[in-house]
């Protein structure tokens, strides 16, 4: 007979660790959908402000009235290539309108620049005395 034994010398880790990728069960794909039918729900509105400076995307949820008579805004654009995020708290029934609503975004989107450019002055030293 033949011996197939081959010996090498090397080290062998002493611990492996063994991942295993289970396939989801029919009851965590029903919950998995639920949960994403309920976040659909939730969303009341979609806007998108595209300028030729900046992009912005915003998505309003519905709060549970018994929580409050608040809706959480989410928004998102990108400033000096750096991608920033925000939540507002806006009443739904002071946000009458869509045009309202986009306010209040730039608002916010306005105080992140200013924000930036106070940023970038501090940080270089100029604020802007003067000569002298």
């Amino acid at each position: 007979m033949f011996n197939r034994t081959v010996n090498i010398d090397c080290d062998i880790p002493k611990a492996l660790e063994i991942h295993h990728h289970r396939a989801p069960t029919e009851e965590s794909i029903r919950l998995w959908e639920e949960m994403r039918e309920k976040a659909y729900k939730a969303i009341l509105n979609t806007i998108d402000i595209h300028d030729n400076s900046f992009n912005i995307v915003a998505v309003s949820f519905g709060n549970d009235p018994l929580l409050g008579f608040d809706n959480v805004l989410k928004f998102k654009f990108m400033l000096n290539g750096k991608i920033v995020s925000d939540c507002l708290s806006v009443n739904r029934f002071e946000a009458k309108d869509r045009a309202e609503t986009v306010r209040l975004i730039l608002r916010k989107v306005a105080e992140y620049i200013a924000r930036e450019i106070m940023a970038c002055m501090l940080k270089s030293g100029d604020l802007g005395g003067g000569e002298g």
